[in-house]
C-alpha cells in the first residue's frame, strides 16, 4: 500500500491528521512528537508546510515508508498448533485454530503482501 505524497500548503492540524492516518498505532504518537516533526520541516517557521518543505518531507519520510516491504509469515499452521502437541485449542486461550483460516485467507486476498511465507516443521 503506497501512501500518497503531500501536496500544496499544509497547516499543523492537517499534517497531524494525515500522520495519524498513516500510522497504524497512532495513539502511541504524541501530539508533541508530530509537532516536532512538523517544525523540523517548517524551515521558514510560518506554521505552514509549503510545497518546497513538503517535497523535503516526501523525499525524507514518505519515500522511505513507501519503499518498505511487507510479508505475511504463517508459522507451522498445518500441524502442531492445529491438532498436534501444541494445539492452541488445548491451551489457556482455548482457541479453535480453524477460526484463523478465514482471517488469514481474507488478509491474503485483500492486502498486497510482497511475500507470503508458510513454514513447515517436517
Amino acid at each position: 500500500m503506497k501512501i500518497e505524497v503531500f501536496n500544496g500548503n499544509i497547516k499543523l492540524n492537517e499534517f497531524t491528521e494525515s500522520i495519524r492516518n498513516i500510522i497504524l498505532d497512532s495513539e502511541t504518537i504524541s501530539d508533541a512528537a508530530i509537532r516536532n516533526l512538523f517544525d523540523f520541516f517548517d524551515k521558514d517557521r510560518d506554521g505552514i508546510l509549503n510545497s518546497e518543505e513538503l517535497e523535503a518531507f516526501n523525499k525524507t519520510i514518505l519515500s522511505r515508508i513507501n519503499s518498505l516491504k511487507t510479508a505475511l509469515i504463517v508459522v507451522d499452521f498445518q500441524n502442531d498448533f492445529v491438532c498436534g502437541s501444541l494445539a492452541i485449542k488445548n491451551g489457556k486461550a482455548n482457541q479453535n485454530p480453524m477460526d484463523a483460516l478465514p482471517i488469514i485467507n481474507k488478509m491474503i486476498s485483500t492486502f498486497p503482501f510482497d511475500k507470503i511465507v508458510y513454514t513447515q516443521d517436517w
